[in-house]
């Protein structure tokens, strides 16, 4: 589960089929309300960097990604 949400996603734990449906029902209800994002880092210094995404104007939208990435010196 930590490892799944620092890479930006979410830990869906269950503990038997009818835990599992309801899970995938979940994960079903997110999909058509999902966008795909992908960015280039401008600074070639490598190392962890933080990372934040927000949607300008809309305060209210949640926003589910991942808090920092590393980088390597020939990530350019």
């Amino acid at each position: 589960a930590a490892v799944t949400s620092l890479a930006g996603g979410e830990s869906l734990p269950f503990g038997n089929s009818k835990s599992l449906a309801s899970q995938l029902t979940h994960v079903a209800n997110y999909i058509p309300n999902r966008y795909v994002l992908t960015f280039h880092p401008t600074s070639n210094v490598p190392g962890f960097h933080e990372l934040q995404v927000r949607v300008r104007h809309h305060p209210e939208f949640s926003i589910n990604a991942r808090t920092s990435y590393w980088s390597t010196s020939d990530a350019r």
